[in-house]
């Protein structure tokens, strides 16, 4: 069995309501909270009266963020502030962070030693951002077992990354993964994509054509594994449940949690 997880963003204030009642329901086990930058004062008190665990994934490139980029440093403290301040007021031990873009690994690791956070986990990416020109830092096995060994952090493999990098790459997919996953991720990200693609479409269970029964065969049982298939509306969790549902009787791995919630 897995840990699902359930992806919202902080200012997804709208849909608290559902997700405490799908985690009442033992639908999944965890939200990763996505720190959106400015949203901290406004937002936290609502997500810790939740009781529910969380992890938080830190801004990415679109909101600013680039550890790739030592001209970015500055910047990229404000916003991993902000991540870690959500890590802190909701208990998080885990804060995933992107690698990067049109930059070096070697900068990547430096910034990440001089935020100097234990609970950092570094994201693979696929090798082609989502923009013109844009060219993402962490892409390959090499790169993230690099930034590892650096930092001595953890790390998350996202399925979807992985199978566009390499395609990008031309290497055999699950061999690619194989690669990854004997970096010992300490979580997963999962959802449904176009196989022969270099770009991630975040496709619902069932509407791409990942091998997803074999992605999920790949790693033990009790692991992290957070969905992140894409949402026709981001004010409603309507449909979250049915997606989970469909990992369980479609691709024959049972994602589930026991509810530890504590009383309020």
């Amino acid at each position: 069995m897995f840990k699902a997880g359930l992806k919202l963003f902080s200012t997804n204030t709208e849909c608290a309501e559902q997700a405490e009642a799908l985690y009442d329901k033992n639908i999944y086990s965890y939200i990763e909270l996505y720190s959106v930058p400015d949203s901290y004062n406004k937002t936290i008190n609502l997500w810790k009266s939740l009781k529910i665990p969380f992890v938080i994934h830190a801004a990415h490139y679109g909101a600013g963020m680039n550890l790739a980029v030592k001209e970015n440093y500055e910047k990229n403290k404000v916003l991993a502030k902000e991540a870690f301040s959500f890590a802190d007021g909701l208990n998080a031990e885990k804060v995933i962070f992107h690698t990067g873009v049109n930059g070096t690994k070697e900068e990547t690791a430096r910034q990440i030693n001089l935020l100097a956070d234990r609970r950092i986990i570094i994201e693979n990416k696929p090798y082609l951002g989502n923009g013109e020109n844009l060219f993402c830092v962490g892409s390959n096995p090499q790169e993230i077992e690099f930034i590892i060994n650096e930092t001595q952090r953890g790390f998350c493999l996202d399925f979807g990354h992985a199978v566009c990098a390499a395609n990008s790459s031309g290497k055999d997919i699950m061999e690619f993964i194989s690669s990854f996953l004997s970096l010992k991720p300490l979580m997963y990200h999962i959802s449904d994509g176009f196989y022969d693609s270099e770009y991630d479409t975040h496709e619902k269970f069932g509407d791409g054509n990942f091998p997803l029964y074999s992605f999920l065969s790949m790693i033990e049982d009790d692991s992290m594994i957070t969905n992140e298939c894409k949402r026709i509306n981001y004010s409603s969790l309507d449909g979250f449940e049915e997606e989970i549902i469909l990992l369980q009787t479609r691709f024959g791995r049972i994602v589930t949690h026991a509810n530890n919630r504590t009383a309020k």
